[in-house]
């Protein structure tokens, strides 16, 4: 499979990235429509844009070791944004007090889908490539490409088959969103964030390793994923998730 590259505005990383935040932002409304205020949702968007953005570029600038780097020309770390997203989400709980966290809770199930979109949007640009691959579906890129209005085309692996990780984090989290779907909205389990938060931990910190900038090394992403798993696995056992149909605790 052959990507040709091409400069081109809006690029497809952009037009990927703006939609992976609106199937975010819609997923999350769904999830508590009934429970928060429309004005105060609205204001939950506003601030999970910024922090996502933010965060991202700050988490790219601090792991690259740049900390003293432009954060207009920083790249977009994914886990960073999931931590923006988090504090931003904790700051209108807290603003809000009777949301009870669940609007922390509906961005959390929001994020598969988010991350999932964004990924092809990686893929058509040629940024986050895999390992060296020669097998069934190996991409191969040609061409010029535009990240974030950075020139990476120096970065990007020409000429040689690669594993495509970024597809198969694209399929892999659109499956790990579904599933969140499922248990909150068809079986009604209490513990579906932590579900969640656990595939998605384990899924991201496995598909790093093939990834070429993190080929036979532990990343700053792993360790935050393994951080990730602690913490949703000490949801289950220390206390129950709230129903997010309900703002109640739930029941199986």
């Amino acid at each position: 499979m052959i990507v040709t590259l091409h400069y081109a505005f809006p690029s497809p990383y952009l037009i990927c990235f703006s939609l992976a935040f609106v199937a975010c932002f819609i997923s999350a409304f769904l999830l508590m429509r009934r429970s928060i205020p429309r004005g105060i949702i609205g204001y939950s968007v506003l601030m999970n844009t910024f922090m996502a953005i933010y965060m991202g570029k700050v988490y790219s600038l601090v792991i690259s070791g740049n900390i003293m780097g432009s954060i207009l020309d920083a790249p977009l770390a994914s886990i960073g944004g999931l931590i923006g997203m988090i504090v931003g989400s904790l700051i209108m709980d807290y603003l809000y007090k009777p949301s009870k966290l669940m609007i922390t809770r509906s961005y959390l199930l929001s994020i598969p889908i988010l991350y999932s979109i964004s990924k092809l949007g990686c893929f058509l640009s040629g940024c986050c490539v895999g390992i060296k691959y020669h097998g069934p579906l190996s991409v191969t890129y040609r061409g010029t490409s535009i990240v974030n209005g950075v020139d990476i085309t120096e970065r990007v692996i020409k000429g040689v088959a690669l594993f495509p990780v970024q597809l198969l984090e694209s399929i892999t989290f659109l499956i790990v969103f579904i599933i969140g779907v499922i248990l909150v909205v068809k079986i009604k389990y209490r513990h579906a964030l932590s579900v969640v938060l656990m595939l998605c931990a384990i899924f991201k910190g496995s598909l790093e390793m093939l990834r070429m900038e993190f080929a036979n090394k532990m990343s700053a992403n792993q360790l935050v994923c393994l951080l990730v798993f602690v913490v949703a696995l000490g949801m289950i056992f220390i206390k129950q998730d709230y129903n997010i149909n309900t703002n109640k605790v739930g029941e199986k």
